[in-house]
């Protein structure tokens, strides 16, 4: 699959106690070529940039990124899924819905 106008990965945090959600993001813009590294709070609709390189491993297939541990709200138990979105649309999930990934 080929993007024209952009690459996003998006992480969406769920603390199963509570059900806070929180979104960490890494987005390239390819017709600026620039990339963003991003906390949303999906309670409070806040978003957080944080500077410096979007990734310090990216390529086709593997990217590598760190956000700071406070940026993420939830507890032991906190679910998550993983999607990827290509010029807009989601185009792939993990887990596909949620129910087998906790954070340990």
């Amino acid at each position: 699959m080929d993007a024209n106008e952009s690459v996003m990965y998006s992480i969406m945090f769920t603390d199963s106690e509570t059900g806070y959600m929180t979104q960490a993001s890494f987005k390239n813009i390819f017709s600026t070529n620039k990339y963003s590294r991003f906390i949303f709070d999906m309670n409070t609709s806040e978003q957080k940039n944080y500077p410096g390189t979007f990734a310090s491993d990216f390529t086709t297939e593997k990217f590598s990124t760190n956000l700071p541990d406070p940026a993420i709200k939830g507890g032991k138990g906190t679910k998550w899924t993983a999607t990827l979105t290509v010029d807009g649309e989601d185009v792939a999930t993990c887990p596909s819905d949620g129910s087998e990934a906790t954070l340990k």
